[in-house]
């Protein structure tokens, strides 16, 4: 009879954990219908800077897109009104990532993550303000500490930012990483390759998920050793990206025994007379028919839209080899003159997430509540206005639309963030009480005693045994169980335990009982 009803506990276990398994399912839960906590104004109410999702939320993400370019001529002091399309993908590819984690029940269980997002303008003053923005939400917040159970649920407590996405531009990433580093603020950048970011004194607490520039000079000079181009010359910006590319490039060609003909500095204040000058200068006074470009997205957007003018002038017959950085490869896709059709973009390798196409596929003006700079960009790409002649259509309809290279870096530094945060709070913030069941269990296993001669013995051990699988069985299950339904599954539990440790302790024994009454 005992071993009946061990195999039948046993089957009945196994059975509710099946149901409960084949019940939850990790499906992932796309918040892009949902407005945002806050959208952050300045510039006098005249410009969106940031969007926040904080309230309610266990961890906070920081993020900086470069959502729009700098004002032309601005020298990166004041922020341009047209949206960069780009950057709103890399903004959606962390939207879709931190859906992704917070539907996942194995990755940072019962920890919802928010976000404090803000637009660089693709210039490291605006930047840097917006960094401190960042830091300064909470000037009282500890670093290296687990936060209170209720701090969440609590408005008056301002959950400070733990870390921080992007940016993607090397010269914003280099003074923005000096600043993290003053307040032990982890920073994982997704496009930003200077080699100047790998001096982990400076910038300790900066992180990449982007081979550096050493990988894209090779790339480049091996081109150039297969092709037998050994006379070149150079146009690169005069900013901390660029210089720091240019002295890598510098160095390998020298040991390759290539030429540099002219090398010339692209700077943040140079207006239309200076792009043109250094065109022609390209197009006259110059031997070299392939050109190196180590330029922002600007600095090349600017000078290839002047080459072609020089082109098209009818006085130039030239036609060049153009070996471009990534940034200068993005500018090109926006390009449609000849004057870049011989051109080598060197790009960091990277998959294309079919899912995230998927999701880029339900986002439209009516759909998409969360990003506020997602209308502007929709209404530029499709030439209408929210209220006419916007028909609901994808971006990813479009015709020619290829998933930008950098999306899936920005999934991957959230992905790398939220791993590192699910290590730190298993290592360093588990819960005691974990511990006191553990303990309480043991004690008990090594202090029971039973007298002799008692015979309901092995109905104790049953019904301890049956409660301990019981228990056994639902972890997993619960582990495995999306963050609203595990309330219902420790409830669940319990009622089934105490169900079994009646059954096992009663059943038996009332059932003697009943069959065999004169039996004391």
């Amino acid at each position: 009879m005992f071993r009946v009803f061990l195999a039948i506990q046993i089957m009945v276990s196994l059975f509710f954990c099946f149901l409960l398994f084949q019940s939850v399912q990790s499906v992932v839960q796309f918040q892009y219908d949902t407005p945002p906590e806050s959208v952050l104004i300045t510039d006098g109410g005249n410009r969106i800077n940031g969007v926040q999702d904080r309230r309610g939320k266990d961890i906070i993400l920081g993020g900086l897109f470069t959502i729009h370019n700098d004002a032309e001529g601005s020298a990166g002091a004041k922020c341009g009104e047209r949206v960069w399309g780009h950057g709103i993908e890399l903004l959606e590819a962390m939207f879709y990532a931190l859906d992704s984690i917070n539907s996942d029940p194995d990755l940072l269980p019962n920890i919802t993550l928010g976000y404090d997002i803000r637009d660089t303008c693709q210039s490291d003053n605006i930047a840097l303000d917006e960094s401190v923005n960042l830091v300064f939400t909470n000037t009282d917040a500890e670093s290296g500490t687990c936060r209170p159970l209720d701090a969440s649920d609590n408005d008056s407590i301002q959950i400070p930012v733990a870390a921080t996405i992007g940016p993607l531009e090397s010269f914003i990433s280099i003074p923005v990483a000096s600043f993290f580093r003053l307040f032990q603020m982890s920073q994982v950048s997704y496009g930003s390759t200077s080699t100047e970011l790998n001096n982990r004194n400076q910038y300790g607490y900066f992180f990449r998920t982007i081979p550096t520039n050493n990988a894209g000079v090779q790339a480049m000079i091996d081109i150039m050793l297969y092709y037998e181009w050994d006379h070149v010359s150079i146009i690169h910006s005069d900013d901390l990206f660029g210089s720091s590319f240019n002295r890598d490039f510098l160095l390998v060609a020298k040991a390759k025994e290539i030429c540099i003909d002219a090398n010339e500095p692209i700077r943040d204040d140079f207006d239309d007379s200076d792009y043109r000058e250094l065109a022609q200068l390209l197009f006259f006074n110059t031997t070299a028919n392939v050109i190196v470009l180590l330029a922002s997205l600007d600095h090349a957007k600017n000078l290839l839209n002047y080459a072609q003018m020089v082109k098209d002038s009818n006085i130039a017959k030239r036609n060049f080899v153009w070996i471009v950085t990534d940034a200068s490869a993005a500018a090109a896709t926006e390009f449609t003159g000849d004057v870049i059709a011989g051109m080598w973009g060197i790009f960091p390798p990277s998959e294309p997430i079919i899912t995230l196409d998927d999701y880029f596929s339900k986002l439209t003006a009516s759909t998409n509540k969360r990003n506020p700079w997602y209308i502007s960009y929709y209404e530029e790409v499709f030439k209408c206005t929210n209220e006419i002649n916007c028909n609901n259509s994808s971006i990813t309809s479009v015709e020619g639309y290829v998933q930008f290279p950098y999306v899936a870096n920005v999934v991957d530094a959230v992905y790398s963030l939220a791993h590192a945060i699910h290590s730190f709070i298993q290592n360093n913030c588990q819960q005691p009480v974990v511990i006191l069941l553990i303990a309480s269990n043991v004690l008990a296993i090594l202090t029971i005693r039973f007298p002799q001669n008692f015979n309901e013995s092995k109905y104790v051990a049953f019904s301890t045994f049956s409660f301990g699988l019981m228990w056994i069985a639902f972890i997993f299950t619960y582990l495995n169980t999306a963050d609203k339904f595990q309330t219902a599954v420790v409830s669940f539990t319990i009622q089934m335990s105490a169900m079994v440790v009646l059954l096992c302790l009663f059943a038996l024994v009332s059932s003697l009982y009943c069959s065999c009454p004169n039996v004391q």
